[in-house]
């Protein structure tokens, strides 16, 4: 948690010092406890015609608690098979198109990994999500440096911090087949 409060100082020191020199993405941390399987991946062509055409991708995610206390890890229903997921782009100025909307409800049933586990998830990314009602262009980025994101869930009887944090990923490239 330290970490993630000193990247965004070190990144309005960088602005600062140098205006005009700021990176295009910082990593959310050298050695993430959340991971991809790879850098670079290539969105298909799955569905759709002309502006409203929906690409996909799939990622294996793996987590790891090197904690001496159990994760806890939001899921969308009591028995979903993957936590509540994220993928915004890095510059988060603009919208991802992969960043889906989730309509759950209320439970507490995380998904729990136990101290010294690792976890791994098979997730199906698809986008764009939404079109704009008068042009029909599809609403999001397709292309660019992204990362993946579960946020942190508690189990009952416990004080949880609020907000609750995001394991966040290293940053990956998506481009859309051609």
């Amino acid at each position: 948690m330290k970490r993630q409060a000193t990247i965004p100082t070190l990144v309005l020191l960088a602005s600062s010092i140098a205006p005009g020199c700021q990176p295009d993405f910082v990593e959310p941390e050298p050695n993430p406890l959340l991971q991809t399987d790879r850098r670079q991946y290539v969105a298909s062509y799955e569905s759709g015609e002309g502006n409203y055409r929906r690409y996909s991708f799939k990622v294996l995610a793996q987590i790891s608690n090197p904690g001496p206390e159990p994760m806890y890890l939001e899921r969308c229903f009591p028995n979903s098979p993957v936590p509540i997921y994220g993928v915004p782009l890095v510059n988060d100025q603009l919208e991802s198109a992969y960043n889906a909307p989730w309509a759950c409800v209320g439970h507490h049933n995380p998904i729990v990994v136990a101290p010294g586990a690792t976890r791994l998830d098979t997730l199906r990314i698809v986008g764009p999500y939404a079109t704009d009602g008068v042009t029909g262009q599809p609403l999001g980025v397709l292309e660019g440096r992204f990362l993946l994101f579960y946020s942190a869930s508690c189990a009952d009887g416990l004080d949880c911090p609020l907000p609750r944090p995001l394991y966040r990923s290293h940053s990956f490239t998506v481009t859309v087949a051609r």
